[in-house]
């Protein structure tokens, strides 16, 4: 709905409505499910507000996703795939985490090793 590199102070600036960062959030959401969307990529810090039975079908996306020895670099609203998964994602958008992962990892496929350890981690 929002991308997960902006910050709050963005958001304010862009909608510009008195309204919460959450409020906007859902505003959009709501509205792409009443055009027909079955789904929708969030900010893993948006999916708390996709609970409850009006949001069952919705598939959620998360995107931000930066597992615990990741750096933020340019996300500004991310999670580790655990916290991910815990709030309620459907799937996790993982990508330079795993294809650049920092020196101290290893290759990418330690680096999605260590990923799936996280995963596992997660109370579902």
């Amino acid at each position: 709905a929002i991308l997960s590199s902006m910050s709050k102070r963005d958001m304010n600036r862009v909608f510009d409505n008195g309204k919460t960062v959450e409020e906007n959030v859902l505003r959009l959401l709501r509205s792409a499910k009443k055009a027909g969307a079955h789904g929708a990529i969030v900010s893993p810090l948006e999916l708390p507000l996709l609970q409850g039975e009006e949001w069952d079908a919705f598939i959620k996306v998360a995107v931000g996703i930066r597992p615990k020895w990741a750096e933020a670099i340019d996300q500004k609203r991310y999670a580790t795939p655990k916290e991910a998964i815990e709030r309620g994602a459907d799937y996790l958008v993982i990508g330079s985490p795993i294809l650049n992962p920092p020196r101290h990892i290893g290759s990418s496929k330690d680096a999605l090793d260590r990923v799936i350890d996280e995963i596992a981690e997660a109370k579902c």
